[in-house]
Formats: C-alpha cells, sequence, structure tokens
C-alpha cells in the first residue's frame, strides 16, 4: 500500500516537535515506510526556495520505451512492422537521455532491430558476455525480441554505444 507523500508531510510538519509548515528551517526529515524498505526525504527552505532531496534504498526506473520518445506513429509501426527499419534520430523527438548505473547523458542517434555492422560486438552472444562481465547484467539467453539504441555521448566523439533493450 502507497503512503502518500503530501499527507506524510502535513502530518510529520504538524507534529508538536516539527517547524510550522509555513517557517520550514534547518532539515526537517520525513521517513516513509514503502514496502519494509526506507525511504527518508530532506526538505529545506533557503530564500523562499523549497530544496528536496529523496533517499531510498531501492529506486526502479521502468525501461525506456520507444513510446517515451515521442516517435511519430507513422514511423513506429513501420519499425514494428519492418525488422530492418531503423528509427532515425531526426524522427526522435526526445533525444536526450541519461543512461544507467554512471547518469551519463547522451543522444539517441538511431533504434534498430539489430546490432550495428560498425559497432565492437559482432554477435549477439558477445553483447550478452559483455554486459554479464562488465555490469553483472544478465540478457536473455535468445535475442527475439531484443531492440539496440545506439547513443552517442557527445564528450567521447562520434563513437556509438548500443544499448540493447527487450522489446516485448
Amino acid at each position: 500500500m502507497g503512503y502518500p507523500i503530501a499527507d506524510a508531510c502535513t502530518h510529520r510538519a504538524a507534529d508538536e516537535d516539527s517547524p510550522s509548515p509555513h517557517h520550514l528551517s534547518g532539515e526537517p526529515r520525513f521517513t516513509f515506510p514503502a514496502g519494509g524498505r526506507q525511504a527518508e526525504m530532506d526538505l529545506t527552505v533557503t530564500n523562499g526556495e523549497l530544496f528536496f532531496s529523496v533517499d531510498a534504498s531501492t529506486v526502479r526506473f521502468p525501461s525506456l520505451t520507444i513510446e517515451d520518445l515521442d516517435v511519430p506513429a507513422p514511423c513506429y509501426n513501420n519499425f514494428l512492422q519492418n525488422k530492418s527499419a531503423i528509427i532515425h534520430q531526426h524522427s526522435i523527438p526526445m533525444v536526450w537521455c541519461h543512461i544507467l548505473p554512471s547518469m551519463k547523458k547522451g543522444t539517441i542517434v538511431n533504434i534498430t532491430h539489430e546490432l550495428p555492422d560498425d559497432g565492437p560486438f559482432r554477435s549477439y552472444k558477445e553483447l550478452k558476455r559483455h554486459w554479464k562481465n562488465h555490469y553483472g547484467y544478465r540478457l536473455p539467453e535468445e535475442e527475439e525480441g531484443m531492440i539496440y539504441y545506439q547513443i552517442n555521448f557527445r564528450p567521447l566523439g562520434e563513437r556509438l554505444f548500443s544499448y540493447p533493450l527487450l522489446l516485448f
């Protein structure tokens, strides 16, 4: 069961030991039960600006989908129906992304159904081994349903990095 942050803040801020919600100062801390895990939120008000940070033991983000990138429907439908189709950067309105775990900012150059010919991996098996050995992440045994995002990190030059994602 969820625990609405607004209710927790209102409740905690109204406690006798808490500062008034109109005069928050210092570092009030709110702890929320989250399925047995803890999440903490720090609030600070400075010069009329509210700053908050959330610290959680586990944070889960849904995988990036093509729909998240606002790719036009005709382009997306063509990509789904044609395994040799490529979604190029000019068809991706939302090209900026942050890659976990480093959170480096990159641009999505294209999305394909196959590993690029000019990339460092000659097969899905090589890519799978790379992800397991370098990141501890185990990709599915079969390549079926996998798509690849080619990402460019500008400070690293024009080199493209391939990131796999299971489409289905």
